[in-house]
């Protein structure tokens, strides 16, 4: 599949979640891509998190070697985390206060 190969070197794909107490909003960007595409708005629901991103490897027929998780840390994304670690999937928590923030952005 070329558009998930350069040469021999699989492209990177990364994943961000923003989780939420009712619902997880997932977006993505390939590897050399400045702007994110959305997955979609999920259902916080473990299971439902985990059955999104096993679909959205599957239409784009990766492995999860390929992606690099992220989930900004608060209160309700932790139990999925440490799930994807457990799962073997590449994930880390980022602290809000070390995320970049262009000039005049507003913090949520």
């Amino acid at each position: 599949n070329d558009l998930h190969q350069k040469g021999n070197a699989m492209t990177e794909v990364y994943i961000g979640i923003d989780a939420h107490k009712a619902t997880n909003q997932l977006a993505y960007a390939f590897e050399g891509r400045t702007q994110p595409e959305n997955i979609g708005r999920i259902s916080a629901d473990l299971n439902r998190t985990l059955d999104a991103m096993r679909a959205f490897m599957k239409k784009h027929e990766l492995a999860k070697e390929q992606l690099h998780i992220c989930y900004e840390a608060g209160p309700t994304g932790f139990v999925l985390a440490r799930r994807l670690i457990k799962l073997g999937f590449d994930c880390i928590v980022v602290a809000p206060s070390k995320i970049p923030q262009k000039s005049g952005d507003k913090v949520k």
